[in-house]
């Protein structure tokens, strides 16, 4: 390139345009991108900064690291590298539970013995409980419905009545989300035998009669 005193500096700017001329080097070593007004000036470039600089080639470089930005995939990638362990049980503890079918014939044996309710589960550690019940010529005196639980029944054996719907009249709230009321106009009457389900949503009022016998399974889930 001869031997003249600015021949380091032909070599700097032919190496600065062998990156497509997007860097010029200054008298005071900073370096300039692009050119005209909307230049930078400073000691490190960034592809950021570069694409703040509105140039065909700047547009070239950029583009492919401002569509990565967006991309759904990149937001994928970036999530599959949080570990396992922050969504599992780290510490070992067990959430799930199994209810062998010879256990749950035992719990249905002994609460039908004893004409009673017993909890499969109960906890403040699940939004759900499961709970096994028998009972006898019993009849509610008040239709009940509820803001935040869902019921589902399930007849193990016998029959029973339920009165469902309809609008309640003099309804009062026992406690928060919890209401009685001593009649609802209008509801609807279906009979239940074993093998049979129920769902009851939320806020349906419903009430029980039982002439005979029935054991039900309840699954109740509050949110």
């Amino acid at each position: 390139m001869g031997s003249t005193p600015d021949g380091h500096n032909r070599q700097d700017k032919k190496k600065q345009h062998g990156m497509g001329g997007l860097l010029h080097r200054r008298k005071d070593n900073s370096l300039k991108t692009g050119s005209g007004t909307g230049a930078t000036t400073g000691r490190c470039v960034s592809l950021s900064a570069m694409a703040n600089v509105k140039t065909r080639r700047n547009f070239l470089l950029t583009a492919p690291l401002a569509a990565a930005a967006v991309s759904p995939l990149t937001d994928t990638l970036l999530h599959a590298s949080i570990t396992g362990a922050a969504y599992g049980q780290p510490d070992g503890t067990k959430t799930f539970q199994v209810f062998p079918a010879a256990d749950v014939a035992g719990v249905i044996q002994g609460v039908q013995a004893s004409h009673s309710t017993k909890d499969l589960i109960n906890t403040k550690a699940t939004a759900m409980t499961i709970t096994i019940n028998e009972e006898s010529k019993k009849a509610a005196k008040e239709f009940e419905y509820h803001a935040h639980r869902d019921h589902v029944f399930q007849v193990l054996d016998g029959e029973t009545e339920y009165q469902l719907g309809g609008v309640p009249k003099n309804a009062r709230e026992t406690k928060p989300g919890e209401w009685l009321a001593p009649e609802s106009e209008g509801y609807t009457s279906v009979k239940l035998k074993k093998g049979d389900y129920l769902s009851i949503p939320r806020m349906t009022p419903h009430k029980r009669i039982t002439e005979g016998s029935v054991t039900l399974m309840l699954v109740a889930a509050t949110s």
